[in-house]
């Protein structure tokens, strides 16, 4: 398995800030895609569930610029086949052979898809209407009551995750 960190991490702030400005940058691009429904189209997606668990499956095709929504729940997530570049405020990976971890609370991502990369990620709950799920389990903006000061603490540490 070929994991490659590509740079050291960054200020959360920072990380933050520019999330947004990249989003916004991205939006006013020609083709850009900003209706979830129209990214859907695109990203195939797949629902699941089993006993008090969500499982999302994601086909992302070749060449596409991704920025994710903001992560509630700590959940795990895996990396099944592609080749993906990911962005946090812990740096830059890239990931181009089956891959698992862990999402923290707090987390948003930009991706690239270098090749076509399917991802799958669980994330604990009863629910088993999807836009309910979505709604409840991420956010668009960090100033979220949901996310705990133990959330933000977190992602505030000074010492770089350790792959």
């Amino acid at each position: 398995m070929t994991v490659e960190k590509l740079n050291n991490s960054m200020p959360v702030q920072y990380f933050r800030d520019n999330v947004q400005d990249i989003s916004s940058q991205i939006k006013e691009m020609d083709g850009a895609l900003t209706d979830d429904a129209e990214i859907e189209k695109v990203n195939t997606l797949e629902h699941s569930f089993a006993d008090g668990m969500y499982i999302r499956k994601i086909v992302m095709p070749k060449g596409q610029l991704i920025i994710s929504k903001i992560h509630k729940q700590k959940h795990p997530f895996f990396i099944l086949s592609g080749d993906v570049s990911v962005m946090t405020e812990n740096g830059v990976v890239r990931y181009n052979e089956p891959f698992n971890g862990i999402t923290e609370a707090g987390t948003q991502r930009i991706l690239y898809t270098h090749e076509e990369t399917t991802w799958i990620t669980v994330n604990r709950t009863e629910e088993t209407d999807v836009e309910t799920i979505v709604n409840t389990l991420t956010t668009k903006d960090f100033n979220d009551p949901e996310l705990s000061q133990e959330t933000i603490n977190e992602l505030t540490r000074k010492e770089p995750i350790t792959l």
